[in-house]
Parts: structure tokens; sequence; C-alpha cells
């Protein structure tokens, strides 16, 4: 009798911990699993957007004159300023900077994102960096009054 209280109470406490052995390999397995989606959908985020844009150079930039000089794997160097369309794409350059331009996606009117373009290392393509625009956060605080 003895001994068979002993093993329930071992087999007990073996079930107890192997219990707690598979949840926390589940909560690890979904996290895991969280993680690996997330990562996923940047990476084939950061692939599609990069396509449009792709194989773009800045070789010379004149923020003086409102000019820039760009080049892309399929098309042979351009004059660009201002809003100009960028090649066939859906941008439209904003800004010409010493040393970037910036180009937003007209497609999306208003707020929408931002797209820094470097100017090219030699024998390089142009750096490309996107920045979501959004609009400034405001808190308004108006006093409260007492009405007698």
């Amino acid at each position: 009798m003895l001994l068979q209280l002993a093993l329930h109470v071992v087999l007990t406490q073996v079930h107890a911990a192997s219990k707690k052995i598979i949840k926390e390999f589940r909560d690890n397995l979904m996290q895991f699993f969280r993680f690996a989606v997330l990562a996923i959908s940047l990476v084939v985020a950061s692939l599609a957007s990069a396509d449009e844009l792709s194989g773009i150079s800045v070789m010379t930039l004149s923020p003086a004159d409102g000019k820039a000089v760009v080049k892309s794997s399929s098309h042979p160097l351009t004059v660009v300023s201002v809003g100009d369309t960028l090649f066939d794409s859906p941008y439209i350059v904003s800004q010409i900077l010493p040393n970037k331009l910036l180009v937003k996606d007209k497609r999306k009117p208003g707020f929408g994102n931002l797209i820094w373009i470097y100017q090219a290392k030699p024998n390089l393509p142009s750096r490309i960096e996107r920045v979501e625009e959004k609009p400034p956060e405001t808190s308004i605080k108006v006093p409260a009054y007492e009405f007698r």
C-alpha cells in the first residue's frame, strides 16, 4: 500500500512536470512562429517595394538649379527636376538636396510614403530609404471652467 502511494505521488509529480514542459514548449513554439511570420512579412514587403526602384542611381544633384541626373538599368541618363515623374514609375520628385533626392508615391495622395534616394557611389546603385510620413500628433488641452 505504501509503495502504491509513493508510486502515485511520483507519477503525479512527473505528470505535472511534463504538463509544465509541454506548456513551455508550446509557448516557445508560438513565440517562434510569430517571429517567423513577422520576419517573412518584413522581407516580402521590402522586396516588393525595392523592385519598383531597383537599379536607380542618382548620379549628380544640383539643389540650386533644382535638377538631378538619374539613370536606371533600363533607362539612360535623364535630367529630372522637382515635379517630374521618375522614369515610368509612379514616383514624383518632391525635393532635391545636396546628397539625396526625395520622391513621393503619387498613388498615395496626402500622407503616405516618402522615399530618399541617396547619391550613388561610383559603380553602385543608390541607397534607397523609405520613411513613413504621418501627420503630427496634436493634443489640445482646454482648461476646465466652472459655471456658477
